[in-house]
This record gives C-alpha cells, sequence and structure tokens, in this order.
C-alpha cells in the first residue's frame, strides 16, 4: 500500500521542478558589455567622456549603449562609475596561485567601474559614502571599498564587486575594455 502511495507523494515535487525551468547554463556568467561597447548615462542615454565625470566622489550609474530595451541584459549589465582624487584608488593585486603578486588597473582617469549587482543576493548597491570610499548595499548592508577593488568590508556579501575594465574609445567616450572578468552578482549564480 505504501508503495502505491510513493507516486503521488512525488507527483508534486516533479512538477514544481518541472516548472523552475530550463537552467541558465553558462548564460549568468557574462553580460552584454564588450570591447569598445560605450558607458551611456541610465536616465538620458548619454555617452560620458572622462571629462563629465570631474568631480572627485562623484558616483554614477551607466548602462551598455543600445540595451537600453533589454530587460534581460540590464538585469546583470548595470554599473556604478566612481572617481577618484589622485592617490586615492589603490589598484587591486592578484595572488596568481604560485608566488607572482600582480596589479590590474582598469581605471580611466582615476574612474573607476563596478557592477551594481550585490555579490549577496543581488540587490543594486546604490549608496556610496564619499569621505570613505564605501559602497552599500541597502538591503543586507553588505559594504564595499571602492578604493580597494571594492572587496566586501562589512555585511553577509561573500566577494567583492566584480569591476568592468575601461577604455576612452576613437571618439574619447568611455568604453568597456572588456566584460567583466568575474561573474557579476549574488554568488549562487556562479552555479548555474
Amino acid at each position: 500500500m505504501l508503495l502505491a502511495t510513493a507516486p503521488l507523494a512525488l507527483a508534486p515535487l516533479v512538477l514544481l521542478l518541472r516548472d523552475l525551468g530550463p537552467l541558465p547554463q553558462t548564460d549568468l556568467r557574462s553580460t552584454v558589455w564588450r570591447k569598445g561597447l560605450r558607458a551611456v548615462t541610465l536616465g538620458g542615454l548619454r555617452p560620458l567622456r572622462p571629462l563629465d565625470i570631474s568631480t572627485p566622489g562623484s558616483m554614477i550609474t551607466v548602462i551598455p549603449e543600445g540595451f537600453q530595451d533589454d530587460d534581460n541584459a540590464l538585469a546583470k549589465a548595470g554599473v556604478i562609475l566612481i572617481k577618484f582624487a589622485p592617490d586615492e584608488l589603490h589598484v587591486p593585486t592578484i595572488y596568481d596561485g604560485k608566488t607572482q603578486l600582480y596589479g590590474m588597473n582598469w581605471t580611466v582617469d582615476n574612474i573607476v567601474a563596478y557592477s551594481k549587482i550585490c555579490t549577496h543576493v543581488g540587490c543594486p548597491v546604490a549608496l556610496y559614502e564619499q569621505t570613505t570610499h564605501h559602497i552599500l548595499c541597502p538591503c543586507h548592508q553588505s559594504t564595499f571599498d571602492a578604493a580597494n577593488g571594492a572587496n566586501v568590508i562589512f555585511g553577509p556579501a561573500a566577494r567583492a564587486l566584480p569591476q568592468l575594465p575601461l577604455m576612452v574609445d576613437g571618439d574619447g567616450y568611455l568604453a568597456a575594455a572588456s566584460d567583466f572578468t568575474q561573474p557579476v552578482g549574488p554568488s549562487f549564480w556562479e552555479r548555474g
């Protein structure tokens, strides 16, 4: 009798799992950012030159040009640009797994670009305290040090905000030098 009722007990579980949809596979490991794709303002869709962000402590949200109507692309491609005064920004030092240490400088005129998606559960990081250089996620108070590679200094986030390498294109506008080198968003997205 128990064996006969087992399929009835498993049926809701099978239906639930089927309704979750397909697995994302590797879709969450990259964004639409690519070399030469311009950063435009979120509201006005205006491309930016480095001189447009001239005041140290300024923060602005940008999106990739041409994707303003693509909600799927924008869900993981939002970026914050922060301008630093000279000598305030520290180039992150990376350990390559052996003994060599090297720095990665992906900035333009002391402007750095970080993912706007918190690495805890994916809330938008939107608060910037310019005197301490802290980026705060309002959902669970994860705090990131913008001057030091957006490393976590407080809260439940497990890893730093990914940095978008920047360049200036042929017309003098800020653009991506490549996609993010690390997956954006919450750490659990990496399991896809």
